[in-house]
């Protein structure tokens, strides 16, 4: 991995090698400070930061008063290493988290640092204090440190502090006991319950018990595509074979249970749900007690959780397979009573996703769950009512039959030119097939100078007109029939381009012809106001190098009185002043390039420029000279 450090002007000196994946970074030793920098300024009326601690609270913590209220509520805290975000800091608020503590990089905040965030939020009972819940995913590192915080907590302030376990993860079997099960995405679910009821003035006791029980019927599971890089290490390559994914990785990237051919979305819905109703232990095992199984009937609440690198549009199509597929299990979709969507708890830059599934058995817990809250981690989740039935579409067909009072009567046009009905077929055949066969060419010139979609999206239109129902008789529906099927299959920006001028084109026709008889000047006049359009809804213009360069010429031709054959010859005079001129812009800046370079890497950078544009310019005129074969044959 190589970047370069720029001069002012932002011409390259010297690059060096990086040993780790790119990121937006200064250092890794500094970031978890700058991150917590970062929130608090964000945040001022929401978060403050604890002196010389890696410890974030509520800013209505007043920690100039030992007797302030705030102090003599039960007290949430959680944390953990960093690269989570928004875990932890992301749930405080009043009806959440009282603090978190931020440890290094997936790495475990000290005893000290944990201990700093209990005496920031929490009163000895002597004080009136009403206790402080740690609450922690089940890592070793993790139970250590903050188990240790908790006793010193005990001894040395007389504070009353509890430790509430999650361990939600389904990729260890049952069978291999709690011990390797992980605390990951579901947690956020026991912040949010345990929240509310400290928010309610509930004592200790009976939110460690809720929380239990939160916990006893928490299940997650989680599939990557590869495996996660922190700053400042070097990059994993464990999942670099395309052709597999993960089930079970832990989100600080433990191995999985197991590894799956890489498949679609529907797939891993498919798989994950599976895992989360093999999910359970047997009566009397467990850390938290009975541990039930999920079963059809069952309610639940639900999060589809982004784990760093996701796409929101991949996230939205998993989310929707693993909805589909839960519901079917649990027998309906009005067992699902909410749905989370987003990034809630992350693995820094793992593209995946995982699935936490919190079995209801008491209205109480989804009251506590739909509490309002304030705590950006939470809200900014996708929150979606569940229950719905996935079929919220509406006909408008009705709506887009109905006249709007304009002549329609199109439907009786015909032409004066002889050969019309066999030459449309054999014109739009000879066209499509040759668009078809271009598509390799159109897609690696498009590549280099766009986003690699133009020989996709036509050949994918070429393909429509072929199989599509054109009127070969009337010369106006000839033109609608081709701007509907271009509309209906290609998209994107050639396809809206394509079907602006067939449809101007044919409403032209038909508003230049005679007594319902479109002749050979009808669909001269059409070709000129179809160009026009192009330009007046595509925003360009002539010397923007694109399809307008060679069109306006064709078009200036045909409305002076030229004939075909010379607007054809006026549009290939178009294209070659288009190559011209790119060339031109090439040379430009190679002398550019060669006038700043003072070091041998930036020569080579300037002379891969040029390679560079050089290709893209050539790539234009062919595109372009292509786009004029296919209009003269």
């Amino acid at each position: 991995m190589h970047y370069c450090i720029l001069h002012n002007d932002h011409q390259f000196i010297h690059c060096v090698t990086m040993p780790f994946k790119k990121c937006f970074l200064n250092s890794p030793e500094t970031g978890v400070e700058e991150v917590m920098q970062s929130l608090c300024a964000a945040s001022p009326q929401q978060l403050t930061r604890v002196k010389d601690s890696p410890v974030l609270i509520h800013s209505s913590f007043k920690l100039d008063g030992e007797a302030h209220p705030n102090r003599k509520a039960v007290s949430l805290l959680s944390g953990g290493g960093s690269g989570h975000e928004p875990s932890h800091a992301g749930y405080i608020s009043p009806s959440m988290l009282s603090g978190a503590i931020f440890g290094g990089m997936f790495a475990s905040p000290s005893v000290s640092d944990v201990l700093a965030g209990i005496l920031a939020v929490s009163l000895p009972s002597s004080l009136g204090g009403k206790g402080c819940v740690l609450i922690v995913k089940n890592y070793t590192g993790d139970r250590l440190n903050f188990g240790m915080a908790a006793e010193k907590a005990k001894l040395d302030y007389g504070i009353d502090c509890r430790m509430l376990v999650v361990s939600d993860d389904c990729a260890v079997e049952r069978n291999k006991g709690i011990t390797g099960r992980r605390g990951v995405a579901g947690t956020v679910f026991v912040h949010k319950v345990c929240g509310g009821l400290a928010q309610a003035g509930k004592d200790i006791d009976s939110i460690l018990h809720q929380g239990r029980h939160v916990v006893n019927n928490l299940m997650s599971i989680g599939v990557a595509l590869n495996s996660v890089t922190i700053p400042g290490a070097e990059s994993n390559d464990r999942l670099a074979d395309p052709a597999i994914a993960e089930v079970g990785l832990g989100i600080h990237g433990e191995p999985g249970s197991t590894q799956v051919p890489f498949t679609t979305s529907e797939q891993f819905a498919e798989i994950m749900v599976d895992k989360c109703v093999k999910f359970g232990y047997g009566e009397g095992e467990g850390e938290n007690g009975d541990i039930s199984y999920l079963k059809k009937g069952d309610e639940v609440v639900m999060l589809v959780n982004n784990l760093g690198g996701c796409s929101v549009f991949e996230l939205n199509i998993i989310a929707g397979d693993l909805y589909k597929k839960v519901a079917a299990f649990l027998g309906g979709r009005d067992k699902i009573k909410k749905v989370l969507v987003g990034s809630m708890m992350t693995s820094f830059n793992m593209i995946g996703a995982s699935l936490s599934l919190l079995k209801l058995d008491s209205t109480e817990i989804l009251d506590l769950i739909d509490l309002p809250t304030d705590a950006k981690g939470w809200v900014h989740a996708e929150t979606r009512l569940g229950g719905g039935d996935g079929d919220n579409v509406k006909d408008i067909s009705a709506l887009s039959k109905e006249k709007s009072g304009s002549d329609s009567s199109y439907t009786t046009y015909t032409t004066s030119i002889g050969d019309y009905s066999a030459m449309i077929p054999k014109s739009v055949k000879s066209v499509a097939d040759s668009i078809s066969a271009a598509e390799p060419d159109l897609t690696a010139w498009d590549l280099k100078v766009g986003d690699g979609d133009c020989g996709i999206t036509m050949k994918r239109g070429a393909k429509a007109l072929l199989s599509g129902s054109i009127d070969s008789t009337n010369p106006v529906k000839t033109m609608t029939d081709i701007a509907d099927i271009v509309s209906d299959s290609m998209g994107g920006t050639s396809g809206a381009l394509f079907e602006i001028f067939f449809r101007v084109c044919g409403r032209t026709v038909m508003e230049k012809s005679e007594g319902g008889v479109a002749s050979a000047d009808s669909f001269k006049s059409g070709f000129v106001a179809g160009v026009d359009a192009i330009m007046s809804y595509g925003g360009a213009k002539e010397g923007y190098s694109t399809m307008l360069d060679a069109l306006l010429p064709a078009a200036r031709k045909i409305s002076g009185g030229g004939s075909l054959s010379e607007a054809a010859a006026a549009a290939a005079d178009g294209a070659e002043k288009v190559r011209t001129y790119c060339l031109y812009q090439v040379f430009q800046v190679f002398l550019l390039k060669l006038t700043h370079s003072s070091h041998s890497s930036h020569s080579s950078h300037s002379l891969v420029s040029l390679t560079r544009l050089t290709h893209s310019s050539h790539s234009l005129v062919s595109l372009t000279r292509l786009t004029l074969n296919r209009r003269n044959q």
